[in-house]
């Protein structure tokens, strides 16, 4: 689906329009989880709908994601598609030639990193790019943005080295969810800087983060972000687990892809809070049982090791200039 531009000042004068537009936007990728298929939260679906603009996933990123579900779409298609856009080109073989994947023999062409990746992972690594290009347009003084994609790209590295350890899940998907979990801060930042300016200033914990936010605005960061995946047509697993993020009571089926969001994301916050990245026993210790997904100290120090090894290279190739904070 090609995004109508349509000019900041009209959207931003017309309410109405910019919820006619969401909504176009949840009909051309339904949902397919039932049980959180209806509007769970109808404010926050108002909220992201009111956005300055209607944040839309690049063009070729959408055709993407269509062809991929699609059995008849073959790898040339695909690389065609992506060839059309430069800065995806180019962030699609840089990680296929680092340490993320980790590949002997260099990879030169689009078709080439497609046919070794696979199209599940390509989805992951499209969205990846599609969503920092697009999210970008909510930058303001309040975030700063090499901060914001310093931590989710962590926590999304966090989650997929945790998964190698746990069964059915798919690597990249975990990425991605982890990458994604906090998308409604940007939003509610863009919307409303006077909540912006408080949560900053008060230096909170994120669960009081989150508790303050439900009072402020009868929603939080997680049902923004919930609702901005589904209106991207992202995969019910992806949508399932940034709304799940901090809550490891809430129901859905994908309950063990939701813990290991979870846990990554508190590992990413205990690292970031108190420079523990080289004591992993202090960052195990503060981990409550549950979120240790039964694993055993050498599987997460292995997990933290092995996403701090990929950490500047994946970091400077989604979103350069996030490797300056180190």
């Amino acid at each position: 689906m090609k995004c109508k531009v349509i000019s900041t000042e009209r959207i931003a004068s017309c309410p109405t329009l910019c919820r006619h537009r969401y909504m176009l936007c949840l009909q051309h990728h339904p949902h397919k989880n039932q049980h959180l298929m209806t509007i769970h939260n109808t404010q926050a679906t108002d909220y992201v709908a009111n956005t300055e603009y209607l944040v839309c996933l690049p063009e070729a990123c959408q055709r993407v994601n269509q062809l991929i579900d699609l059995p008849s779409t073959t790898v040339h298609t695909l690389a065609d598609v992506i060839s059309l856009d430069p800065a995806m080109s180019a962030m699609l073989l840089k990680l296929t030639n680092s340490a993320y994947f980790g590949f002997s023999q260099p990879i030169t062409t689009i078709s080439h990193a497609i046919s070794v990746i696979g199209k599940n992972d390509l989805r992951s690594l499209v969205l990846s790019s599609g969503a920092v290009d697009s999210l970008e347009s909510l930058a303001n003084e309040f975030m700063e943005m090499s901060e914001f994609w310093h931590h989710s790209i962590y926590t999304g590295l966090l989650a997929r080295a945790l998964s190698a350890y746990l069964s059915d899940l798919n690597k990249e998907e975990m990425f991605i969810s982890g990458m994604l979990h906090d998308v409604g801060k940007l939003v509610i930042f863009n919307q409303s800087p006077d909540i912006a300016r408080e949560l900053i200033n008060k230096g909170i914990t994120s669960s009081r983060w989150v508790k303050l936010e439900k009072q402020r605005l009868g929603f939080t960061h997680a049902d923004v972000g919930y609702e901005l995946a589904k209106s991207w047509g992202l995969p019910e697993m992806y949508c399932d687990c940034i709304l799940l993020h901090h809550d490891i009571k809430g129901e859905t089926k994908f309950k063990l892809a939701k813990r290991v969001i979870i846990t990554a994301n508190r590992i990413a916050e205990i690292i970031d809070n108190d420079h523990a990245e080289e004591n992993v026993d202090e960052v195990y210790e503060k981990l409550k049982c549950k979120a240790r997904l039964g694993l055993t100290f050498e599987q997460v120090k292995q997990s933290i090791c092995v996403a701090n090894e990929q950490a500047f290279g994946v970091m400077e190739t989604i979103y350069p200039g996030s490797t300056l904070i180190f």
